[in-house]
């Protein structure tokens, strides 16, 4: 900061607080039992057994914490840098997530299938050393992952008939299929679109909107 200029006042030095969420590793449960235990033995020579490999060997656990920072201005603004650098990324990150996800659901057909898997939650399993799973089981804790599979029905998607709900996904001009096949290449002319207003007529006539707001 340069002390002359016109903007430099009191209040960069000022000290102030701010709190922000920041990860901590701690020693689990188990680790700092094996640590006390062998804290316990080093008295006696170790056996064989004691030189078995330990997968979960010093082992922590990383928890979210909300941490109260003090600093002057210009140190929350150098906290708000970085953490407002690694938000841009993960931003990018999730946008672009989502209009991959977004256009593949536009653009899907019959007899693909789509897996969604995403991380949930950690935990901790209740009386691990107690119920039978602690006879197949070394570590006490779990993690939960969601699988999601979808996939678009073969009898919806030929349908051409019936009543449509407002906002209803549609498939303008999509090629039909037949014991699972397309009966023609993919309509490069068909487009995504939902149903906007019932016009009736001969048939069933709908308005429907596609990605780009027109209407047809």
């Amino acid at each position: 900061m340069n002390a002359k200029s016109t903007l430099t006042t009191d209040v960069w030095n000022e000290t102030l607080e701010w709190r922000a969420y920041e990860y901590k590793e701690q020693p689990t449960l188990a680790s700092h039992a094996r640590v006390v235990a062998r804290q316990a033995e080093s008295a006696r020579s170790p056996e064989q057994d004691d030189l078995d490999y330990d997968p979960t060997e010093g082992s922590s656990t990383r928890n979210l914490v909300l941490e109260t920072k003090r600093g002057t201005l210009v140190d929350y603004l150098d906290h708000m840098e970085l953490q407002i650098g690694k938000h841009i990324y993960h931003r990018n990150l999730v946008s672009s997530e989502h209009r991959s996800k977004l256009q593949y659901s536009r653009n899907a057909r019959p007899m693909s299938v789509a897996r969604d898997i995403d991380f949930s939650e950690n935990g901790v399993i209740e009386n691990a050393d107690k119920k039978l799973q602690a006879e197949h089981w070394v570590t006490k804790q779990y993690t939960l992952f969601i699988s999601i599979a979808s996939f678009l029905s073969v009898d919806e998607w030929n349908n051409i008939s019936g009543e449509l709900d407002d906002n209803a996904e549609v498939a303008v001009h999509g090629e039909r299929c037949v014991n699972g096949q397309s009966r023609e290449p993919v309509n490069l002319d068909s487009f995504w679109a939902t149903v906007k207003n019932h016009i009736g007529g001969d048939g069933d006539i709908y308005e429907v909107e596609d990605g780009d707001e027109k209407l047809h």
